[in-house]
This record gives structure tokens, sequence and C-alpha cells, in this order.
């Protein structure tokens, strides 16, 4: 019968095996961060039973890496639950990382506009556009930044001559 601690080294090694296919990436064995992948080092956990303390003393471990790899972005990978196999895998990141990606998110979709507008694809380019309008104007009420009732200065029309 294995022991605890090879159990939970076999746990380990598995979970760092299914993050690295998930994400096509490389194990980096020995290394700041468990696998390699997609310009992310990333640190992989499990537990069957995860708590809050772990989960601090993770981010930690990620600071740790960040400051002993400069310009080497990290990102914490952790699944937990009685079913490894089945479990959700979770990724935690700073928020200013999120931020940008979600920026590039937009960007893509202007691009994918563009793209569809070139090619005569109208009423796609169009669909691209209003999506992404509807999402930025969601995304302003909620920051404060429009306020709804009051003229912006969208609303002025400046007379031309």
């Amino acid at each position: 019968m294995a022991s605890a601690r090879a159990n939970a080294r076999r746990l380990g090694n598995d979970t760092e095996f299914r993050i690295a296919k998930t994400l096509g990436g490389t194990i980096w064995a020995g290394q700041d961060g468990d696998v390699e992948a997609r310009g992310y080092r990333v640190e992989c956990k499990y537990r069957s039973n995860l708590n809050s303390a772990e989960l601090g003393d993770w981010h930690n471990q990620i600071g740790g890496y960040e400051k002993s790899n400069p310009g080497k972005e990290f990102v914490l990978a952790y699944t937990a639950g009685k079913k490894f196999q089945n479990a959700q895998i979770w990724i935690s990141m700073k928020v200013e990382e999120f931020i940008r990606l979600t920026n590039l998110d937009k960007e893509q979709k202007l691009i994918d506009a563009f793209k569809a507008e070139k090619a005569g694809e109208f009423d796609h380019a169009r669909q691209i556009i209003e999506q992404l309008a509807i999402s930025m104007a969601r995304e302003m009420v909620a920051h404060g930044d429009v306020s709804l009732g009051e003229p912006s200065t969208l609303d002025t029309v400046v007379p031309t001559d």
C-alpha cells in the first residue's frame, strides 16, 4: 500500500500533467512554476479539500517566484475535489494581467470586425461591433464612467459652418 506522501506526490504529478495537457504546455520540473504554457509559468496545485489559508500561501509562493524571475508572468492553476479527473481547473492571476488580457480580447474583436468588413461580411462585422459596444457600455455604467439620464459629450451636437 502506498504511503500518504507517495499518494500526494502522485496526485501532484498527475495534476501537473493534466494542466500541461489542458493548456498545451510543457512540464517544467524542478523550476519556479510547474508548467510552461502560453507565455506563463503555471504553479499547479491539487487538494481534495481546499481552504482559503492554502490559497493565500500559494499566492505568496507565486509572488516569490515573480521576484526571483523578473519579467516572467506566473499564474496559479488549482483543482480540488474528491474526483480528481472530473474536478474543475481554476486559474488565478493578478488583476492587472486579467485587465490586460480582456483589453487584448477587445482589440482582437475590432480586428475581426475590420477583417469581416473588408471581406464584405457586413452583417458579421456589424454584429461584432454591436456586441463590443454593448459590453463596453455596460462596463462604463458599472464603473461610473457615464451618468445615465444626464447629457454627455456624445449627446452634444456641434454645429458646423
